[in-house]
């Protein structure tokens, strides 16, 4: 009997479990730039993509920097360029099996030092 109570305790968890619907999920896209330069002529561009109609559509982010010379003058000093991503992916939303199957980490960065005469860092992160 103890043997049957376990057997079907254990089939009701997991058929829970699979009864659930919508899997959890988190994402979180970071992308900037830094710079401490004496002379800059420095262009940041950023582009976002968030709120679309469908959950078939893709949220998107792009991100760049350049730096350039001044009027033949090098740009002077540090500039730098970074993404990071953290996608955390739910198989279901039941709290007892968990909720969290899967974290997947990208971080990219660049820096450059000096007298630059030419820097540039285009981005982009789009959602599968």
């Amino acid at each position: 009997m103890k043997k049957l109570g376990i057997l079907l305790i254990t089939l009701l968890l997991l058929f829970t479990g699979f009864a659930m619907a919508a899997p959890s999920y988190c994402n979180r896209v970071e992308a900037g730039s830094y710079i401490d330069m004496t002379v800059a002529n420095v262009v940041t561009t950023s582009e976002t993509r968030f709120i679309v109609p469908d959950a078939d559509d893709k949220v998107e982010l792009n991100y760049g920097i350049t730096v350039t010379d001044l009027e033949g003058l090098s740009s002077i000093g540090e500039a730098a360029a970074y993404m990071e991503v953290v996608i955390h992916e739910g198989r279901n939303s039941s709290a007892i099996l968990g909720d969290m199957f899967e974290e997947i980490r990208y971080t990219d960065s660049t820096s450059i030092f000096g007298s630059l005469m030419f820097f540039n860092k285009n981005m982009h992160y789009e959602s599968a």
